[in-house]
């Protein structure tokens, strides 16, 4: 307190001053330990208690980006994604001094996901064959490849790779008897999870190539032309076609089928043309394509639609269709059922006796 004296008739004047000393910023984390473990879709709460004069702002790093809170003291979210794990950041500044930093990692534990990009590989005899699973688990999960329910025994010509998240499994010089359906099972404290593969000798679906038609004066005939890839050589190809109609039943039976003897030639890739005669005038058609090797026919390939000369295929065009294959050992489902709708790709489903196959529709 400073005091003045003055003469009369003034009084004294007194006149307080405050004096408040400057601290650098400091700050606490909580977990003590700068560790939090929690497992998926449960509560993270973490903090930090900052100190220092004047109070310090508080701002948050998550892998190198502020995060957009307003001086928060508690950071709570849900743990509701496995990529949210990693190191938080917070940093405590006042103006005094360098800011405070503190960091917490955060470790979220899940059970075991497992996909792949192939669930359906061709190969043939005496060839090399890759499956592939990619794993993502934590803890790290144990992977264990079967076949049918038995565990694939491993030796010098089947044998495991790891490569990161891939698991792999390879096969050397494939016999017929390696043909099968494999599962990838993925197990950590948490879960188990599986996927299946199936390493088949069958071709694989076909697909139609656009075609260009200039001759306008053929209003009867249409020429396809497909490629089929096949590591061992194509017998026949079933080619079904019929006129394309709005609406109906699920199954239709108006297919006209034909059966087409293949060329001798070397693959893998086969290719073929076939004109069909006799067609509809401005009428749009669609077709199938299923092909044959010594192990057995193919799954169908995508639909494919075409018109002769004055019609033209539109893009809202939908078809639900049944094709039956014959039983085959190597075919592990008979049924197949498609369904297409502009260029949509459907999901491939599995059941006992069925499964859909990925569609789409090329326009000419």
């Amino acid at each position: 307190m400073c005091e003045i004296s003055r003469s009369s008739p003034w009084g004294v004047v007194r006149q307080r001053h405050a004096i408040e000393v400057l601290h650098p910023p400091s700050v606490e984390p909580f977990p003590k330990s700068g560790f939090l473990q929690v497992k998926l879709g449960e509560r993270v709460q973490i903090s930090c208690q900052a100190n220092g004069v004047p109070y310090p702002l508080i701002t948050w790093l998550s892998k190198g980006e502020e995060l957009k809170l307003i001086n928060r003291e508690l950071l709570s979210f849900t743990a509701s994604n496995r990529t949210l794990a990693g190191i938080y950041e917070c940093i405590a500044s006042n103006g005094v001094g360098e800011p405070a930093r503190s960091q917490i990692e955060l470790n979220i534990i899940y059970p075991p996901e497992v996909t792949s990009d192939k669930f359906w590989i061709h190969t043939g005899p005496g060839l090399r064959a890759q499956l592939e699973c990619v794993v993502s688990a934590n803890p790290q999960a144990q992977v264990t490849w079967l076949k049918g329910k038995v565990e694939v025994p491993l030796d010098n010509r089947i044998f495991t790779l790891i490569d990161g998240e891939r698991h792999l499994l390879l096969i050397r010089k494939v016999q017929r008897s390696d043909f099968g359906i494999y599962t990838c099972q993925v197990r950590n404290e948490l879960g188990e999870n599986r996927i299946n593969i199936q390493l088949s000798g069958v071709p694989n679906p076909g697909i139609f190539k656009k075609t260009i038609d200039d001759d306008i004066s053929n209003k009867n005939t249409y020429t396809l032309i497909w490629e089929v890839d096949s590591y061992t050589p194509i017998i026949e190809y079933s080619l079904w076609f019929r006129p394309y109609r709005t609406g109906g039943n699920l199954v239709r039976t108006d297919w006209t089928k034909l059966t087409i003897p293949a060329e001798h030639r070397s693959g893998p890739v086969y290719s073929k043309s076939y004109t069909l005669r006799e067609l509809k005038e401005k009428t749009v058609y669609e077709a199938v394509l299923i092909s044959r090797n010594r192990f057995g026919w193919s799954k169908p390939s995508s639909v494919f639609r075409f018109a002769t000369v004055g019609a033209e295929v539109s893009k809202d065009m939908f078809t639900t269709i049944q094709i039956g294959l014959p039983n085959d050992e190597n075919n592990a489902i008979p049924l197949n059922h498609i369904s297409s709708k502009g260029n949509a790709v459907l999901p491939i489903v599995n059941f006992s006796t069925l499964f859909l196959v990925n569609c789409y529709v090329i326009y000419v």
